[in-house]
């Protein structure tokens, strides 16, 4: 009982993580602002991190 829901738990943060993932690499693609590219890309970085854990 209690695996399942740690399963469903990690299936739901893998979902979130990859969706902020699609979000940031948008973002990146049309900001010109250098300071506000450079700020997406670490998050983009911590969230590949978090994805590669969760996998």
């Amino acid at each position: 009982m209690i695996l399942i829901k740690v399963d469903k738990l990690k299936e739901e943060r893998l979902i979130i993580v990859r969706n902020k993932i699609a979000e940031i690499i948008s973002l990146i693609s049309i900001e010109s602002n250098s300071e506000k590219k450079s700020m997406y890309e670490k998050q983009y970085e911590e969230l590949l991190k978090e994805l590669k854990v969760l996998s």
